[in-house]
């Protein structure tokens, strides 16, 4: 199942063009600021850009293949005309043009349908059989920037001067539209430098280990992503005046595959260096609660568990993960916990679909530390 390339009988429903693969297409050097692709040096190695680890869909967990650099930009461009691309540029445009609310989240919704069908990259990491931060035994050092037009309202007025500006940039590595369509949103991947201990990190990972030293590697990574993807969302923002997602700090590196004939890859670029000062490694101190576990209702329980135990997570996603993994301590169905969690945060761009994955997701594991309400009731253990 992963191999250095997609074959067009693979199972997953995607592919590269195999003549693609292992080649860079190289041309006349392009003028800088044209936004066309950045042939290599002549003294750079291709051989030196990392693999890039693409899931089959957002909802797959599972099937995941391996490409080149080189197959990922031939993919990207051919899916310009991709017919889930096309539609979902479609329903974007008459969702933004709708003025009726019920029929505009209809179209959201439609297009969370669609959008979450596509295949997923996971550009920071590599994720062994499993998509979650467990099973991690690889981080790339590439770092992704989500540019979105609900925090950039003038954003398909600027878009091409903006993508000059950025193509400009020595450390955009990579820069494409996403699936909304050209000025509705943008990704920026930038490299930036491993150093010594995310490097021995990585070599770590690799190893069998237990389950509170993976733990402890696996948070030095993600302490090292959070400050490195703060530091270059700070610097592009304000080079170049934007809002950057911060929510797309996750250390995974999640982002859709998507279409864009146009996209800009340099190969070149510059890394980013990053001055990191690893955080103390908190104590963490819970909640102490004198109520029985035997009268408390689900819904208090829930509370107290939101309360402790979603401080530092990195979006709903997370959150709603964190509360299952806890939550099934306690006997708590899915459907309590999935009526508790859209009550808290469910919207368009969170719905009962997803949330209900991140539940069962959290189902499948066993937390480091157990919230106990009651310490001499047995069935609260």
């Amino acid at each position: 199942m992963k191999t250095n390339g997609f074959k067009q009988d693979d199972a997953l429903g995607f592919c590269a063009n195999p003549k693609y693969e292992n080649k860079m297409v190289l041309g006349h050097t392009p003028i800088i600021g044209s936004g066309a692709i950045v042939p290599p040096s002549s003294n750079f190695e291709l051989s030196e850009l990392p693999m890039i680890q693409i899931w089959a869909s957002a909802s797959d967990v599972v099937n995941n293949n391996y490409v080149s650099i080189e197959s990922l930009v031939q993919m990207i461009k051919e899916r310009e005309l991709d017919s889930q691309i096309i539609s979902l540029r479609q329903l974007n445009i008459k969702a933004i043009e709708c003025k009726d609310k019920e029929l505009k989240g209809e179209l959201m919704k439609e297009y969370k349908t669609i959008k979450n069908k596509l295949p997923l990259i996971t550009f920071s990491s590599y994720l062994k059989d499993y998509r979650d931060e467990n099973h991690l035994y690889h981080y790339t050092g590439l770092i992704v920037l989500d540019v979105d037009l609900k925090e950039n309202p003038t954003l398909p007025l600027r878009i091409k001067t903006l993508k000059r500006n950025i193509s400009d940039c020595p450390n955009t590595f990579l820069m494409f539209d996403s699936p909304r369509g050209e000025g509705y949103g943008l990704k920026i991947v930038v490299r930036i430098s491993l150093n010594s201990e995310i490097i021995l990190c990585n070599k770590e990972l690799k190893k069998e280990l237990d389950n509170s030293k993976r733990k402890e590697l696996i948070n030095t990574i993600k302490d090292f992503h959070y400050q490195a993807h703060q530091r270059i969302r700070e610097y592009y923002s304000n080079k170049f005046d934007l809002e950057i997602d911060k929510g797309a700090k996750n250390f995974q590196g999640v982002c859709f595959l998507s279409g864009d004939i146009k996209l800009l890859i340099n190969p070149n670029s510059s890394f980013f260096n990053i001055v990191w000062a690893k955080r103390k490694k908190e104590v963490i101190i819970y909640n102490s609660y004198d109520f029985n576990y035997s009268t408390t209702s689900n819904t208090e329980i829930l509370e107290g568990i939101l309360k402790d135990f979603t401080k530092n997570c990195g979006g709903r996603n997370d959150a709603t993960f964190a509360i299952a993994m806890q939550s099934k301590h306690y006997n708590i169905s899915e459907n309590e916990i999935l009526s508790f969690v859209m009550n808290k945060w469910g919207d368009n761009d969170f719905d009962q679909k997803e949330a209900l994955r991140a539940i069962r997701n959290g189902f499948k594991y066993n937390p480091y530390f157990q919230y106990s309400f009651n310490a001499n009731n047995n069935k609260n253990r």
